[in-house]
């Protein structure tokens, strides 16, 4: 996929694609000629956008030529009426994919020798899998290492795991739960500031479960906490059961201040809570943070998410997990790079005061960083950022480590 908003994509970023020798992968795919109007033609259109929305959404760009996946030139294709191209392709998709396709984009990048460029981008869809229906075909496809192929019986049971009536239980769950952080009744009680909560949730029959052996976590919370490209989230951290399972907090914060300014709350079902108010010194006092270091949070979040993960594995808990990240107490707050505030002294802000993030589903062994991209791109572009600047053009995450 394309890391830039589909409107403002322009000759130049599909001329940067076939300069840099980008490769068909699991979000990009290269056609030379448009879908015509035979019915293999809508098939072959259909497998491609439900692969693409039935995993992490990616881009297909016709009018480029292609030798063993790579783009060799941008030739455009003939277009004499965009508006009704557009239209005949939306209602292949509108009409032939079940469940309906939530959202996509059908562009026109033009100035190439022959024509256009046509792109159509198909999202990350939360109501996968989609089925394509197109003359009774009713198969399911998914994009993976650059092709596409026929979903299997374990890719459709972990798509069916993750679907829409399952995700909307798991974000009752998850937004009673900031309810509580927001009115101060969460488990610990946190600083009145600037606050990240990430939500690490099972999902299936094991999101309902509630009979993890308390004692089991009590052996094994410490991987919850270890220090990663940051420091432990939790400073000097002790152990407490509670009635949703086992609370992680710092008593020496809480004999200060009556409370803690981060925590992590692991639940009997084992999905974990891990929360941080953001905060600053002055005059030796804690005060609210005045800007969020964007590449701070993404470090933040790779490291609670890879301890979570460590710590499942340890407790034998296997399956996918609902990632959910959100923001509050953050309306008019800058956010940014360290160098936006040494240099200018400021960031773009966030224009509400509740952030919530796009949920991703997380498989046992899927590499963090490009399917956590999704999350990342979503907290850039909520404070006014066209997406996440650890990413480089082929979707490899290119931020320098903090320490």
């Amino acid at each position: 996929m394309i890391d830039k908003l589909v409107a403002t994509i322009g000759k130049a970023d599909v001329d940067a694609i076939v300069a840099s020798g980008r490769a068909e992968d699991r979000t990009i795919e290269y056609k030379r000629e448009l879908p015509g109007s035979s019915d293999e033609d809508r098939r072959e259109f259909l497998r491609d956008v439900s692969s693409f929305a039935n995993g992490m959404g990616g881009d297909i760009l016709y009018g480029l030529e292609e030798t063993g996946g790579v783009p060799t030139i941008a030739r455009g294709v003939p277009v004499s009426n965009f508006d009704e191209l557009r239209l005949r392709l939306q209602s292949t998709i509108h009409s032939n994919l079940d469940p309906r396709l939530p959202a996509s984009d059908i562009v026109e990048v033009s100035g190439f020798p022959d024509g256009s460029v046509v792109l159509v981008r198909a999202y990350q869809s939360w109501r996968a899998p989609h089925m394509v229906t197109f003359k009774g075909l009713g198969k399911f496809y998914i994009r993976g290492n650059g092709q596409r192929h026929e979903m299997d019986v374990t890719e459709l049971r972990a798509a069916f795991v993750g679907s829409e009536a399952l995700r909307e239980r798991i974000r009752t769950f998850r937004d009673g739960r900031l309810a509580q952080v927001i009115s101060g009744q969460s488990p610990m009680k946190t600083f009145a500031s600037p606050t990240v909560v990430v939500h690490v949730l099972p999902v299936g029959g094991a999101f309902t479960s509630t009979d993890l052996d308390a004692r089991r976590i009590d052996a094994n919370w410490m991987l919850l906490n270890r220090e990663g490209e940051l420091f432990q989230l939790v400073y000097s951290p002790v152990e407490r059961p509670n009635l949703d399972g086992l609370l992680i907090y710092s008593p020496n914060y809480e004999e200060r201040t009556a409370g803690s300014p981060s925590y992590i709350q692991v639940f009997r079902n084992g999905g974990v809570e891990f929360v941080e108010a953001l905060y600053g010194f002055k005059d030796h006092q804690l005060v609210p943070a005045t800007w969020i270091n964007g590449e701070q949070a993404e470090a933040q979040i790779l490291d609670i998410i890879g301890n979570a993960r460590s710590f499942r594995h340890t407790m034998s808990l296997a399956g996918p997990v609902i990632i959910s990240v959100a923001l509050v107490r953050v309306n008019g707050l800058p956010f940014g790079t360290e160098r936006l505030f040494i240099q200018f002294g400021r960031g773009r802000t966030f224009d509400r005061d509740v952030v919530v993030l796009p949920d991703v589903l997380l498989d046992d062994d899927a590499d963090l960083q490009p399917t956590l991209r999704v999350i990342f791109d979503s907290l850039w572009q909520a404070a006014g950022s066209q997406g996440s600047p650890s990413y480089a053009p082929d979707g490899s995450y290119t931020r320098k480590r903090i320490r």
